[in-house]
């Protein structure tokens, strides 16, 4: 059992990419780097388990009949594949936890770990593949030299921890977990990443209380609180012992994964269609169900109420304008103030009532424009992308946005506006005299050390002005609408799109829709199976009637293509049972949404009296 050079050059490439996720994870902020990591981690432990795997279920099978039920129903790949991937990602979860908060010792001991499995190999290595059938001789022994040298390293652990001084003392368990949440985190800004890295700070908080401890009163207490350290400190000891074991197993043995369960030393032929099965197989589990799956737990984790910010103290609210401070609701009375000294004329208000009515009836028309896409291939691709950015919200509200206001429905009513805006003028020097005079009523004195929150703010010669121009200017002082200073074109659509998006957060439409495939996650595996299995139909056929391209090749080459096929049909059926399923009501939410947003909107453009 020698490594080879192109087992070396595969070791060496693993440790690249592994190195260079964790070099890219701390700038990033969305799951696809972490999502990448734990693929990467998860593949050579995934491998090995499912090896060995294949392994067990021979020796069980071996005492049935060929013809028995047992052969017929548990010789197939499933369980063994579904085994071979929840191991693979505990271990890849188990690595990463570690990592997220990992600092130099750590990573040098995780090196270690690889050393003390090759002297474990060299001493029992031998010894080990004598006590096996030819049959287990290459697996069994590996699997038990891992076991060896995680039991090696839960002793040179703390041990070389102590020698180096890679120790720290704390008076209680919470400060040990608390600086270990300084560390800062490898794997980015992601919920998924943040999630880890507090699990992570449990865990080396408490190694690192029950070390210190241990320094300075070695008792009981702190042997008991040491050997329960070991005990969590071995599976990942064990794990990266495993990772080690698939690059030292020979590559032939791998064939018997794809081969039916068989007793024979001698490896069999892989044939076209088991290699066409299993790229196809692979293809759907990682693109169809693995990513989509990760997105959908970065949404869940993220709205989490453990991962929101902690409220801060609570401080006095102000409001500030021009740099002065005045009480909470100045800008919304001064507001109320201008609103209740417009005085158009009735012709005016008719036409601005019909001319919004109407932008407001062409937002309605939109909205399936929305939906068709919403409820398409590229909608659904486009989403569980930028799920995976993390930017999933924010890029469905630009795109229903731009829906939204396809056609420039507001045109009209701007036009209309600009005509009524000389009526206010004629009311500008007696509302500036009020707004003045509670201005200087509602200041506020703050003292030199006292903290404030800023609640809004205004520019004072905006808010004394009642031009129609200047009421939209206080309106973005209200809503948060950016008004361009070249004129009033497009600012009623930024105001009701505001007004729509606000109403559709609330109700939570734009949330649920950037985590709707999580409704069919379960659908979504069943019809990988199926996928996969057409998949290998056409590699298998490529692989068989062309040889020119080569049988192997052509054959894994085919169960990609067949599985991507395979798997974005599937994905069309999906899509068409959730707007089945849920297309009237996200309509009828988007529409009651414009419904509401057009009453509030309405009051501040066509109301006449005090409010």
């Amino acid at each position: 059992m020698e490594l080879s050079g192109r087992k070396l050059s595969l070791a060496a490439l693993y440790s690249g990419l592994v190195a260079l996720c964790l070099a890219i994870l701390p700038e990033t902020s969305g799951p696809i780097w972490l999502a990448v990591l734990f693929l990467i981690l998860a593949l050579p432990s995934g491998m090995f388990t499912l090896y060995l795997a294949t392994l067990r279920r021979t020796h069980w099978l071996s005492m049935w009949e060929p013809d028995s039920f047992a052969v017929r129903w548990l010789s197939g790949p499933w369980l063994r594949l579904i085994f071979g991937i929840l191991v693979a990602f505990m271990s890849a979860f188990l690595l990463s936890l570690r990592l997220s908060v990992a600092g130099w010792i750590d990573l040098t001991l995780l090196v270690i770990s690889g050393v003390a499995f090759g002297l474990a190999l060299i001493v029992f290595g031998k010894w080990l593949r004598s006590q096996y059938q030819p049959l287990y001789r290459q697996g069994r022994p590996l699997f038990w030299t891992a076991v060896i040298a995680a039991g090696l390293m839960c002793l040179l652990d703390p041990a070389l921890r102590f020698l180096i001084g890679g120790y720290a003392t704390y008076e209680t368990l919470p400060e040990a977990i608390y600086a270990a949440q300084e560390q800062a985190s490898w794997l980015g800004g992601s919920a998924v990443a943040s999630l880890l890295a507090g699990l992570a700070s449990i865990w080396v908080g408490f190694d690192a209380y029950v070390f210190g401890r241990l320094v300075e009163d070695p008792g009981f207490g702190a042997w008991f609180g040491l050997l329960m350290s070991g005990l969590f400190r071995f599976p990942l000891y064990f794990v990266a012992g495993l990772t080690i074991c698939a690059f030292v197993l020979p590559s032939s043995e791998y064939q018997r994964i794809v081969l039916p369960v068989h007793p024979d030393e001698e490896i069999q032929p892989v044939s076209p269609e088991r290699i066409a099965w299993a790229s196809a197989s692979t293809t759907i589990v990682i693109f169809f169900i693995y990513f989509p799956l990760v997105a959908v737990l970065e949404t869940t984790v993220e709205q989490r109420p453990s991962m929101q910010a902690p409220e801060e103290a609570v401080v006095q609210a102000v409001e500030l304008i021009s740099g002065q401070y005045y009480e909470v609701g100045t800008v919304e009375e001064i507001n109320h103030l201008a609103i209740s000294m417009i005085d158009e004329s009735a012709e005016e208000l008719a036409l601005l009532d019909f001319t919004l009515e109407n932008g407001f009836s062409m937002m309605r028309d939109n909205i399936d424009n929305y939906l068709d896409w919403y409820y398409s291939l590229p909608g659904e691709w486009a989403r569980v992308a930028n799920l995976l950015r993390g930017n999933a919200e924010e890029y469905l509200v630009q795109r229903l946005s731009e829906e939204l206001l396809a056609g420039d429905p507001f045109a009209v009513f701007e036009k209309a506006l600009e005509v009524a805006i000389p009526v206010e003028t004629q009311r500008q020097e007696e509302f500036e005299e009020l707004a003045l005079a509670l201005l200087d009523s509602r200041r506020v004195e703050i003292a030199h050390e006292e903290e404030v929150e800023v609640v809004a703010r205004a520019d004072q010669e905006a808010l004394i002005s009642l031009s129609a121009h200047s009421e939209f200017s206080t309106l973005e002082s209200r809503l948060g609408v950016t008004i361009a200073t070249s004129g009033i074109s497009g600012i009623l659509a930024a105001v009701a799109t505001r007004q729509i998006l606000s109403r559709i957060a609330a109700r939570g439409t734009i949330r649920a829709a950037a985590a709707a495939l999580a409704r069919l996650a379960t659908i979504r595996a069943g019809a990988g199976g199926g996928g996969a299995a057409a998949g290998a139909a056409v590699g298998g056929t490529i692989g068989s009637v062309f040889p020119g391209v080569g049988t192997a090749i052509g054959a894994a080459i085919g169960g990609v293509v067949g599985g991507v096929s395979a798997g974005v049909g599937a994905e069309y059926l999906i899509i068409k049972l959730e707007e089945l399923v849920s297309r009237e009501n996200h309509h009828n939410e988007l529409l009651a949404a414009i419904d509401e947003a057009e009453f509030e909107v309405r009051q501040y453009f066509t109301r006449t009296s005090q409010p």
